[in-house]
């Protein structure tokens, strides 16, 4: 939503709305229906079940030092390099 232009507060507000009703309802993100969750905010569009994978939500981590592949792939070398220089 924040990527679309909604402001980041306001965006952190409905996601966050979202995620309490989907743990008192017992039910996973994935499983909302485009209309449920438009109910939410009209932003939200269908391309929000791309966000909601696992894979694409590591992925999207990747700024420096984040936990997104690459970042851990980066991290990994640095380590070695300083671990074999040690050596």
């Amino acid at each position: 939503l924040a990527g679309k232009g909604l402001p980041f507060r306001e965006a952190h507000e409905v996601v966050g709305r979202l995620v309490l009703d989907s743990i008192k309802s017992a039910k996973n993100l994935q499983d909302w229906t485009l209309e449920e969750l438009q109910t939410y905010h009209s932003l939200i569009t269908e391309d929000i079940y791309v966000y909601l994978q696992p894979k694409t939500a590591v992925q999207r981590r990747n700024s420096l030092g984040g936990t997104g592949f690459d970042q851990v792939e980066y991290q990994i070398a640095v380590a070695k390099k300083a671990n074999e220089a040690k050596k």
